[in-house]
């Protein structure tokens, strides 16, 4: 293995195509390792080792990717777009030389003959020839460690992130993919997507209306809390309706894809209003399927009312390896109520709160690959892209209703009726549906001379996770005589929060239970 992957490793560092100069080479061979390395690195439980692996090799840091890629020359652009764009060329009046750096490429300001503000992003020369010539090497470097021990299918995910990557290098897709995404969201509040100027874009030239505002780390640092609480209502609502009325997703989350700016007054306004948030760079989106898209507000229904389902059934009727699943079938009722948690509640959700990378080494612990490698490719991206949604309401640091949201996008749900196929196969009749997950903790004290109760308290059943905390200092001192805490929480994660009793203990005065029901 070790052998294997230095090749691997020594291939991805040589691999590339020398560029016209010396100049564009080395911007290419940056480009592409970084956005490969970033756009991989950031695919759950698939590619993050590798990447990192890979990053360390090519002295590039991935947390940073994007961070201190030199910009081309302003002479490199105008001689690419004299020679892709020559029409938009003769019509620019002026151009920024203070670019911002893409994925890609990079992002110049100009102004027009006509007076408007554009934004005209221009690909690396060649960077497409030196992504082809790196992608099956980074790919195929993260056929490595868990994910090949659990037996992820490599050669449909490489098929398909490989054909994600060289679609991203076609500016006339990202082009289609904005439009599209731009008509979608027009009438979503406070949601701005710069519009695309056909007659300006090429396959390595991509120019749109220029749409200006700061970036998340003022908006973070410098804005009260009420502006920032209004940016989050508005990247939550354009997130979910993105999601689930047209199910066309930006799948990068990046946070310079993203920017913040105060609302412009109409002409019938004396005074500027409200704030608007803009999202950029529609290279990398993803399509999910209506029936898809049915299932996933089918299933958040059903855990919000109650309702005995099998998510087992779910997860498979949206492309799960049924036989991966059954390893972990007992689990998944508690594990899908912490990945549905934020859409269950009315209240204003603290993105914090929502762990789900503890939630699920908590829950399944080396069983998390089973699931990690059991679902299909798309749904890796979209927990890369819910991941980022997340990240980006976490940092304006603004709960927001995300029940409430979900609810007012998706209607009324009770009538949607979606045939989700019972699987039994590798179950052995088994079903582990909601019921089979406790929904509370219980703790009882009882004097041992009166036998009065004189504790008895009810909790949510993850208040499991901090079982050590509810036990005051000397009892736990006591209870730790017989039973091991932090041993018996353990066993109840891993188990589902299966219902049961925990433990019973006694001192010379009185009986302490602790149960899941």
């Amino acid at each position: 293995m070790i052998g294997k992957s230095e090749k691997i490793l020594h291939g991805v560092k040589l691999a590339g195509v020398a560029a016209a100069t010396s100049a564009l080479s080395l911007v290419n061979k940056k480009a592409g390792k970084k956005y490969l390395l970033s756009t991989l690195g950031g695919m759950p439980g698939l590619t993050a080792k590798a990447a990192q692996i890979l990053a360390t090799k090519l002295d590039l840091d991935v947390k940073n990717i994007h961070e201190n890629l030199d910009p081309m020359p302003l002479s490199l652009v105008k001689k690419c777009l004299d020679e892709e764009a020559k029409d938009l060329l003769e019509d620019i009046v002026s151009i920024d030389d203070n670019p911002k750096v893409a994925s890609l490429g990079q992002v110049h300001k100009a102004i027009l003959k006509t007076g408007e503000s554009v934004a005209i992003k221009v690909q690396f020369p060649n960077v497409a020839k030196e992504l082809d010539q790196q992608v099956d090497f980074l790919l195929s470097a993260s056929d490595i460690g868990p994910q090949k021990k659990y037996g992820l299918d490599m050669k449909s995910y490489h098929s398909y992130f490989k054909a994600a990557f060289q679609k991203e290098v076609l500016y006339r897709e990202e082009a289609k993919s904005q439009r599209k995404y731009y008509k979608n969201m027009k009438e979503t509040p406070g949601f701005v997507v710069p519009k695309i100027l056909d007659k300006y874009t090429k396959e390595k030239v991509l120019t749109q209306t220029y749409e200006n505002g700061v970036s998340l780390e003022t908006v973070k640092n410098y804005w009260p809390l009420e502006a920032r609480r209004e940016c989050a209502n508005i990247v939550a609502n354009g997130f979910l309706t993105s999601l689930f009325q047209h199910g066309f997703v930006q799948s990068d989350p990046h946070p310079g894809n993203w920017a913040f700016r105060t609302k412009s007054p109409s002409q019938d306004e004396k005074i500027t209003r409200g704030h608007e948030v803009i999202q950029y760079d529609f290279g990398s989106m993803l399509k999910i399927d209506k029936n898809h898209r049915l299932i996933l507000m089918q299933m958040i229904y059903a855990y919000r009312e109650k309702i005995n389902i099998s998510p087992y059934d779910y997860l498979v009727a949206l492309g799960f390896c049924e036989q991966k699943l059954a390893y972990i079938a007992d689990k998944l009722p508690a594990l899908i109520e912490r990945f549905l948690e934020p859409f269950l509640t009315p209240r204003a959700y603290p993105m914090e709160e929502w762990d789900l990378a503890n939630d699920f080494e908590r829950i399944l612990g080396a069983d998390k690959w089973w699931f990690r490698t059991a679902g299909p490719p798309w749904f890796l991206m979209l927990l890369r892209a819910i991941q980022g949604a997340k990240h980006l309401l976490a940092q304006l640091g603004a709960p927001v209703p995300l029940g409430q949201i979900f609810a007012a996008i998706t209607g009324d749900l009770k009538d949607l009726k979606v045939k989700v196929p019972a699987r039994k196969k590798f179950l052995d009749g088994k079903t582990y549906k909601l019921e089979h997950c406790a929904k509370h903790l219980y703790v009882e004290v009882v004097e041992k001379a009166s036998k009065k109760r004189v504790v008895y308290l009810t909790m949510p059943a993850r208040s499991l996770d901090c079982l050590e905390e509810l036990v005051p200092v000397e009892v736990a001192e006591k209870i730790s005589e017989q039973h091991d805490l932090i041993a018996i929480k353990k066993k109840a994660q891993r188990s589902g929060y299966t219902k049961g009793e925990l433990f019973f203990a006694q001192t010379d005065q009185r009986t302490y239970k602790v149960w899941l029901e």
